[in-house]
């Protein structure tokens, strides 16, 4: 059994895992703070939420990204995370993306696979993950994008490319006009602001579950 934690911001963390499910030959339970799905999924474990407010401390001296003192969430979320790997004992669980988490699953003795994102992932916490991580996963062609943050764990690193979900679907013959696809997670404002005619901005507050039919008639 594999257990697969996701983060709970946007949907894209949740669309790699399923994507990704759908391949994989042994069960993957999801373990996320996002509400129960269905799908590809062996189980879902719901995690208490960690977005209170911000108290003291809360990248422990920078060492982390979120763990505010004395906020009563995160023993419960812990809990729940280390309680399901006492448990159930998972070959593996692939995080996608806390260092928290990580932490917590090789502090209970349990391999941990960490994804990647791109971006400046240069500071301790992120580079504490991926050094406690068993393999780094990056989901981008190597050739494409190399950091030097990555180079010190280039050796357990696996490029493996984009992956999506429409790959199963036909090729649209596009009607002209042009997409710009954001994510759920975007700032309120960003699909507010002036686009060239002929544009159709997905995301944020006009967010779409599938975007393939807009996708394709582009």
């Amino acid at each position: 059994m594999i257990g697969w934690y996701v983060h709970h911001h946007g949907r894209g963390h949740l669309t790699r895992a399923a994507v990704v499910a759908a391949h994989l030959r042994e069960p993957v339970v999801g373990l996320s703070s996002l509400p129960r799905v269905g799908g590809p999924f062996a189980d879902w474990v719901q995690l208490p939420p960690d977005d209170a407010a911000a108290g003291p401390d809360p990248t422990a001296g920078g060492a982390l990204h979120w763990v505010p003192r004395r906020e009563p969430a995160l023993a419960h979320r812990l809990a729940a995370l280390t309680g399901w790997v006492a448990l159930a004992r998972p070959r593996v669980v692939v995080v996608d993306v806390s260092v928290e988490a990580a932490l917590a699953v090789r502090l209970a003795g349990v391999p941990v696979v960490v994804v990647a994102l791109p971006g400046e992932r240069g500071d301790d916490a992120h580079q504490l993950g991926y050094r406690v991580a068993d393999r780094v996963l990056a989901f981008w062609p190597r050739e494409v994008y190399d950091p030097a943050w990555l180079h010190p764990w280039a050796a357990k690193t696996r490029w493996l490319g984009a992956v999506s979900r429409f790959d199963d679907r036909p090729a649209g013959h596009g009607g002209g006009g042009v997409v710009a696809l954001q994510g759920a997670g975007d700032a309120p404002g960003a699909a507010a602001r002036p686009v060239p005619e002929g544009w159709h901005v997905l995301g944020g507050a006009d967010w779409q579950a599938d975007p393939w039919e807009a996708l394709a008639g582009a």
